[in-house]
């Protein structure tokens, strides 16, 4: 699993694996620029 987050957000596996080791919150701007997200919707 963490290889392919790896290779779809281009973070290290060490990051990957450090970062969900344990409980990790980030806001929607933050996991835009992790590279989990393409885009962030918002209401209008």
């Amino acid at each position: 699993m963490s290889r392919l987050i790896s290779d779809r957000t281009g973070q290290p596996v060490e990051k990957i694996e450090k970062d969900t080791d344990w409980d990790y919150f980030m806001s929607s701007q933050e996991a835009l620029e992790y590279g989990i997200i393409d885009k962030i919707i918002t209401r209008t």
